[in-house]
Order: structure tokens, then sequence, then C-alpha cells
């Protein structure tokens, strides 16, 4: 068992204990606990059941953990076995206002190859290409191995199947927002899940032409959305007006926060040190930073052409930096932009787009296009191949952390696959995939086959 093996960067834990309950409800011992960590000079076990702690680079004076390499290691033992019995986990953790990194997790007592344990971690909602907002949820997961069967939870918007790189946490409510739908009344609305099949439109979001809203993301307590023109296609014919950042006031009022740059498509919105920052393109490919009020401001331009062009579609925090990527990636310290190379190694592609960026295990992972490759950041400019998401897959869209596995979604047959080891990616449902349908090769496509 471990107690904080990806923490916040300041992350504290004062103190943590476990209880275990007979299946029957009485408790294992007479002192209720089976293990208690007061983290205050020492990592000891003050249960009276020996399961001492061994230190790994954290300040045990204040329960301190750096966030990046520290945590506290706990032998396994008779008393630890928790069995199919009822267990408490507790601790109390304080974590900085304004992150720099994600929080992560707590303890875990999981083995990602069996698939059998449990983990408890503090995570942040934002779907598809948005870094992690400030918003913090209490996550616990336990696995023995099973899958269940997906749930159909109905369709947000009745003119639009795209709906894409949003889903969003809010107050305990799932967000999720449109992009090109059918008819201009029907552009840029977010929905807000009910139960069911159910969804609630919580309105337009703005008046502009643009098509639709991609980022959504949390952000010191409240919801951002951000109106975009996505489809790349008819970008440069179709007259639209530059995407734009709103503030949800709620029922179906935005509050427009001004236009971060001249772009129309705007892909990405990430939450750093205080300050919310924005990627996008394809006018004037940059990241920029929210001033005062309506102000917006370029933290960098990137260039326009060449091998160290970025488009921004991807964003991640992690550990005190802020990087972004499409096709090359860079890092940000909150001071200076640093290249980090192309996110697969070279020769592995003929094309290369990066279109999902996550964290597992503590180490940055990319999505790309045109092979539906997945890599790890090596640091400097090295990454390392991981593998495939879906035998013909794509484009990995997504990439996320649930239950203490890592799981990608790519097209063009939506599958969902879990990361098993590389380069061992398991399939476990493709929502679109007809018998004897086969996908068109990336570049040879027409248009129409990209609209279907």
């Amino acid at each position: 068992m471990r107690a904080a093996t990806t923490a916040a960067w300041k992350l504290t834990i004062v103190v943590a204990w476990v209880t275990c309950l007979s299946p029957e409800g009485a408790f294992c011992s007479d002192t209720n606990l089976v293990g208690h960590w007061k983290l205050q000079g020492d990592c000891r076990d003050h249960s009276g059941h020996g399961n001492d702690g061994v230190n790994h680079g954290v300040e045990l004076k204040r329960g301190a953990f750096d966030g990046t390499q520290a945590y506290i290691e706990v032998p396994s033992s008779e008393s630890l076995k928790i069995g199919k019995g009822d267990f408490t986990f507790a601790a109390w953790v304080y974590t900085d206002d304004q992150l720099d990194d994600i929080v992560g997790d707590l303890i875990d007592k999981y083995d990602p190859v069996s698939r059998r344990g449990i983990t408890l971690l503090v995570n942040s909602s934002a779907g598809g290409y948005q870094s992690q907002g400030t918003d913090r949820h209490i996550h616990f997961g336990i696995d023995n191995a099973k899958l269940s069967k997906w749930r159909d939870c109905g369709h947000p918007s009745p003119t639009s199947n795209y709906i894409s790189n949003s889903l969003t946490v809010f107050k305990g409510k799932l967000y999720a927002a449109n992009c090109d739908a059918k008819d201009e009344k029907d552009w840029c609305h977010v929905y807000r899940y009910d139960r069911g099949d159910k969804w609630i439109d919580c309105g337009r979001v703005g008046n502009g032409k643009t098509t639709g809203v991609g980022p959504l993301i949390v952000h010191n307590g409240e919801l951002y959305a951000v109106t975009s023109t996505y489809d790349w296609t008819r970008i440069t014919t179709g007259g639209y007006d530059p995407g734009r950042v709103y503030r949800y006031l709620g029922g179906t009022k935005w509050e427009d926060l001004g236009e971060p740059s001249d772009n129309r498509t705007v892909n990405c919105i990430a939450s750093y040190k205080g300050k919310l920052y924005v990627g996008g393109g394809p006018t004037t490919l940059g990241v920029f930073t929210q001033g005062e009020g309506t102000q917006w401001s370029p933290s960098i331009l990137f260039p326009p052409d060449g091998a160290r062009k970025c488009f921004p579609h991807a964003m991640c925090r992690h550990n005190g930096k802020l990087y972004t990527a499409f096709p090359c990636a860079y890092a940000f310290d909150g001071k200076t932009w640093s290249y980090i190379g192309d996110t697969l190694p070279a020769g592995q592609t003929w094309f290369l787009q990066t279109h999902s960026l996550e964290l597992y295990q503590g180490k940055l992972h990319a999505g790309t296009w045109p092979e539906g490759k997945v890599s790890v950041y090596e640091g400097g400019e090295n990454w390392r191949l991981v593998g495939r998401v879906g035998v013909d897959g794509t484009e990995v869209n997504a990439l996320a952390v649930y239950n203490g596995k890592l799981y990608g979604g790519s097209i063009p047959r939506a599958e969902v696959c879990r990361y098993d080891g590389t380069p061992e990616w398991t399939s476990l449902k493709r929502f679109y995939s007809p018998e004897g349908w086969q996908p068109a090769l990336p570049g040879h496509a027409s248009r129409k086959q990209y609209n279907l």
C-alpha cells in the first residue's frame, strides 16, 4: 500500500487511518484501527498493529509530500488484507488554492496487472483536450477485474452528433457542449445531465457566428466555456467569428469575458497558477492568458510553420508546468515556454498530430494521429511509444485514468481501449463499426467520408 503516490505539489496529510470491519459488521480489533499514521515526525503505525511505513522523501515534520517523487510505502500484512469485509479510509488533507499540478492518489492498494484492489484519490474534471480544473473531487475506486455494460445516457443536443472534448463536472452535475449542429439556431449550446437519458439545455453561449463550444473547465469555483468553430473543412470559407470565453451565470445565462485572439478555432483551456490559458489557431498559433476583465494577451506565439510549429489542441498540468501540443509539445514553467520534442519517437508516423494529454503513474502520456498511437514523456525532448488504441485506430481523442487504469478513445470506430502494458491496449467497446465497413486511410479520405 502506498500513500500519496502522485500527490499534489504541496500536499500535506496530517493524519491517516484505516478501520476494518468483518463481513458481519464487527470491528476487526479492539482498537477499531488496523493502521494509524499521524505523519507528525514519523510514519510509524500508531494503531498497535505494527504497520509502520517506509518513507520515500516525505517531509515528516509536517507530513508534506513534494508532489513529484515522495510517498510512504506500507508493507503488506495480515491486518491489511481487507478481504470481503467493510473498511474505511480517512485522512485530513491540505492542498494549495492555486495548482500547478494534479492532486492525485492519496492511498493506493492496487495491482494494475490483475486489476484487483482499491484506490483513493483527489481529481479534477475536464474532458477531451482540456487541462485539469481547480475543482477537487474525492474518487474511490474498487476493482476485481470486473467489466460492466455500457449504458446509453441519451443525446444532449437534438440536432448535433458532435458532443466532443467537453464533458466536465461542475457542482455535482455533468455538463457537455455541442458543435456543428445542422441549424445555426442550435449552435453553441451547453447541456446539463439530469437522469436516465435526459439533458437540460443551459442555453446558447454567446451570439457570434461560431458553430460550437469546445472547451469547458471549472476555474476558481466557476464554470467557463469557449466558443469555437472546429470543422477544418469550412473554417476558411464560412466567414466565422473568432472564439470567445464565457462564464456560466446559471440557468441559460453566460457572461462574455472577451476574445483571446483572432483565432476561429480555440481548442483547449487550462487553469494554471490561478490564471486561465487558452490555445488555438489557425490564424495566430499560440497560447493566450487572461488579464483584467475581458483583456487577453499572448503567453506565447508559436512558429506558423517548420518543425516547431504548434497549433495547440491539448493541454495538461504536471509537476509545476503547463504542457500543450499539436504536433510537437511545449512546456511552460510560469515564465518560459520550452520546446520538448515531437510526441512520438522519430520515424513513427508520416504526419504527426497530438490530440490528448493525460497523466498516468506519474508520467505524461500523449495520444496522436494518424495511427492512434500513445507515447510517454521521458524528459528532455524524448518520448517513448507505448502502443496503439485500436487495431486500426487513427486518432486518440481522449485519455483518462479510471480505477487505477489508463483508458483511451479513438476514431474512426469510436473505440474505447484499456492500457494493459506496452504495447497492449485491450479493446472494450466499438460504438461505430458496421459489419463490413472499413475506414478510409488517413490523408486519403474524401470530404464526404470526413463528414460521416
